[in-house]
């Protein structure tokens, strides 16, 4: 099974290079730090640095992220766990 993989600022999956943001960056360092597991909106919101109720910040680079990995290989990273937060699945 491949696995998501980070380097310095950017991702990698199957031997290709994903260039992230920044804060797209601390965001999937957190979810692979936590792979498998809900990472709370809380938490989202914390790297992200926004603060909370401050809008869809999170819901934005998530979906940023959703569109460089999950559309770009064709399979699914990312489970949304409504009003919880978001898991990493590969």
């Amino acid at each position: 099974i491949e696995r998501l993989t980070l380097g310095e600022g950017f991702a990698s999956y199957r031997g290709e290079r994903v260039a992230l943001t920044p804060a797209e960056f601390r965001l999937l360092s957190l979810f692979v730090a936590n792979r498998g597991e809900t990472v709370p909106l809380a938490d989202c919101e914390q790297v992200c640095r926004v603060r909370a109720n401050s809008g869809n910040s999170v819901s934005v680079t998530v979906a940023s992220l959703r569109k460089k990995l999950d559309y770009r290989f064709g399979e699914r990273f990312f489970l949304s766990r409504r009003g919880e937060g978001y898991c990493l699945i590969k």
